[in-house]
């Protein structure tokens, strides 16, 4: 009998900690966990077209528009699957109960919000790519975040 008592106490203190990481999370906690899925994912996956870009194609000319326009809108269409991608599966594991049609109209909000940003360094005369990269990729993150919270 002792031995059973011993055992269910064991069971349920050890228990414990791996519930309350089940448990539903709402509010802050759940914003600030989309969004750093959503920014990683953003990251990733601008990182990966650039370079399959670069590799595929090689350097566009300084004067050429369609390469450089082409370039672009893979690189944003590829940083949003990846930031709406990253902020849901984020999401799910940390059972913030996200939305993958929030997330993803966010991550397309955030591809003209974060070229903004870049527009705003550019602006203030910060040229290094990965104040720029990171920057692109915080408020891309930041909007796919936002749009899962607010569009169920």
């Amino acid at each position: 009998m002792h031995r059973f008592v011993f055992a269910a106490i064991c069971l349920t203190t050890w228990s414990q900690p791996l519930l309350a990481q089940r448990a539903s999370r709402a509010g802050g906690a759940a914003f600030t966990l989309e969004w750093g899925g959503a920014a990683a994912g953003s990251l990733i996956g601008a990182a990966a077209a650039h370079v399959i870009l670069t590799q595929s194609r090689g350097a566009c000319g300084s004067e050429d528009l369609r390469c450089l326009l082409g370039r672009l809108g893979a690189i944003g269409a590829a940083s949003a699957v990846g930031a709406a991608t990253g902020g849901y599966l984020a999401g799910r594991a940390a059972n913030t109960h996200p939305s993958g049609w929030g997330s993803f109209l966010g991550a397309v909000v955030g591809i003209g919000a974060g070229a903004a940003a870049v527009k705003g360094l550019d602006e203030m005369g910060v040229r290094g790519r990965l104040a720029v990269a990171l920057s692109y990729a915080a408020v891309q993150g930041l909007v796919t975040a936002a749009g899962s919270r607010v569009i169920r």
